[in-house]
């Protein structure tokens, strides 16, 4: 996959968007999945890094985190 970086053309924001994929084994415990799956799991992610005097000074992201849960074999709670 190709990484696509963006800076910004609106003079009111300064900062840089990046759009990346995330993939690995799920090894570890999570509160919702307490128990390792060993699953894989590959999704995107859009970030935006808000730039001041040549800084970072703010991240924002967005990921698929149902998608995230789907592939790593999550057993949603039960409606009641």
């Amino acid at each position: 996959m190709r990484r696509a970086v963006r800076q910004s053309a609106d003079p009111f924001w300064a900062g840089v968007v990046a759009r990346l994929r995330v993939a690995g084994v799920r090894t570890a415990h999570h509160a919702r999945m307490p128990e390792p799956t060993n699953r894989r799991c590959d999704v995107e992610q859009i970030r935006t890094f808000t730039v001041r005097a040549g800084r970072i000074v703010g991240i924002r992201a967005v990921g698929d985190r149902l998608g995230v849960f789907i592939q790593l074999g999550w057993d949603r709670p039960a409606t009641e």
